[in-house]
């Protein structure tokens, strides 16, 4: 099992991957992107998942791209398994989102974008 890869939900249902990757990329490259489509309607479920070259990169937009506004929706970001969450030593229970942050503030600025996401700033993916 790859460690690489991320859930990426609450995006518009109208999101394209090329959308999706050009936010997720501003941490660094992504090797993959895949929305999940309904089997009956094929419209989007508002999720999917990215994967990245390295786990350092998962880390990386786990912290900074939580809560970054796409066409005014908050991303949510997580581990895409429970046993992703294991291996890395974050426990069933605990937050992966908090529990791999590094001590201190976190960035909130990734490529030159503001990433503060809902907690007072902002980047709309629209506005780009």
């Amino acid at each position: 099992m790859t460690m690489n890869q991320l859930y990426v939900g609450n995006f518009p249902y109208d999101a394209t991957e090329d959308e999706l990757k050009e936010v997720m990329s501003r941490v660094g490259p992504t090797s993959s992107v895949r929305i999940v489509y309904d089997k009956e309607t094929r419209h989007s479920k508002g999720y999917g998942f990215v994967e990245y070259r390295d786990p350092e990169l998962c880390k990386a937009a786990l912290d900074n791209l939580q809560g970054v506004h796409v066409r005014g929706r908050p991303l949510r970001l997580d581990w895409k398994s429970d046993e992703q969450r294991r291996t890395l030593g974050l426990g069933d229970n605990q937050d992966s989102r908090t529990a791999s942050r590094r001590p201190g503030p976190s960035p909130s600025r990734v490529g030159g974008v503001d990433t503060a996401g809902g907690r007072g700033g902002g980047w709309d993916v629209q506005g780009t």
